[in-house]
């Protein structure tokens, strides 16, 4: 799995001395950057990201100003790391702030300062070094891959989801968290239930461990993912009928997936749900097509690879019929892209208590978003 590192501080040239100033005249950041990209860890850089994230609204988020909504966003790229590097030379709130933010969300915080270091920061490391070479050996020799990895990083995602599935979202944000993986992948992952939603009237529990599920995916194979994060004041996706097409713009959640299949080219919509104990699968496929094609290759070849895959793996995979009333039929109808859901067996989504299955899951779909 493949992991990444937040970066905060200020921007500075490595101090001389140090053995990589003498490799690189480039900032730390961009030294950690290519340090990092040769050993496969996504660095994440809240500079950078700042000026290449979509907001619901279609504009871009520039964090100059440290508003409240920058500081907000700053905050949930750290809840996307494995990894934090607080560069506390000449620091300030811009450093400390996600370093204690990232400490207490359980995150692997590694601090490069002069030494010796203040106990008070200290307490809000798990590694401190005086040489950014040694820092960046150390998260080397951590980010390692395996099923611990995953089945960790899921639950606490999860444990987060979980602290605000029932409460609605702060005034003017959206009920729903977008990852925008690689930019260049066809796949754009839901997990449209993975807080509490209302639907007819009532409400739904979450269905849990879909969106860590979801995000999961996302991390390892770089598609596009789409997660909800508060309760949602209604099921956007499964009361969609063509009485409201014309009026699905006003939907932030349908205009802004809208927005990403135009913007990214996507091909394909891949929707997970959770199912119920007593369901004779452990996974429910349907496939909805859209009126405007017959067939589409992404579509057919995940199918081919997931049916093959879970033969292997002795999961019973069962490919439904899609119903053509159906309101993701409706939705593909819409988007003009194919939709695929994915009902998972409750089994497998409690890596608490089914470590092997959970992984065995997640790897299985990995493989097949890969071949896509």
């Amino acid at each position: 799995m493949k992991k990444s590192l937040y970066l905060c501080g200020p921007d500075m040239q490595i101090p001389e001395g140090q053995a990589l100033a003498s490799k690189s005249p480039q900032s730390w950041r961009s030294a950690v950057f290519h340090f990092c990209m040769k050993q496969g860890i996504q660095v994440i850089n809240p500079l950078a990201e700042a000026k290449n994230t979509l907001n619901t609204n279609g504009r871009m988020f520039i964090a100059e100003d440290r508003s409240r909504k920058e500081v907000e966003q700053a905050l949930g790229l750290v809840d996307r790391c494995d990894f934090l590097l607080a560069n506390l030379h000449n620091s300030d709130e811009s450093s400390l702030i996600p370093l204690i933010h990232g400490y207490n969300q359980g995150k692997h915080t590694v601090v490069w300062t002069p030494f010796p270091v203040s106990p008070w920061i200290g307490s809000y490391a798990k590694a401190s070094f005086d040489s950014l070479e040694d820092t960046l050996e150390h998260l080397v020799i951590q980010s390692f891959d395996d099923q611990k990895s995953i089945i960790d990083w899921s639950i606490q995602y999860e444990n987060g989801l979980k602290g605000q599935s029932e409460k609605f979202p702060p005034g003017g944000e959206p009920d729903f968290q977008y990852f925008p993986g690689e930019g260049n992948k066809p796949v754009l992952i839901l997990a449209p239930h993975a807080t509490s939603y209302w639907h007819l009237g009532g409400l739904v529990e979450a269905e849990g461990y879909t969106g860590a599920l979801s995000s999961s995916l996302s991390r390892l194979t770089g598609n596009p993912s789409i997660i909800s994060s508060y309760c949602s004041a209604e099921d956007s996706l499964y009361t969609f009928n063509s009485s409201s097409l014309s009026k699905s713009i006003t939907n932030p959640l349908i205009g802004f997936i809208e927005k990403l299949i135009k913007l990214h080219n996507l091909k394909m919509i891949l929707v997970f749900r959770g199912s119920h104990w007593d369901s004779r699968r452990e996974l429910n496929v349907q496939s909805f097509l859209p009126a405007s094609i017959d067939s589409c290759e992404h579509l057919d070849e995940f199918k081919r690879i997931l049916d093959y895959q879970s033969q292997n793996r002795q999961i019973s995979c069962k490919f439904d019929k899609a119903s053509s009333e159906s309101q993701l039929k409706e939705l593909s109808n819409f988007f003009k892209i194919p939709i695929l859901e994915i009902a998972v067996h409750k089994s497998f989504l409690i890596p608490q208590m089914q470590r092997a299955h959970y992984h065995n899951l997640v790897t299985m779909l990995e493989a097949a978003l890969n071949q896509v």
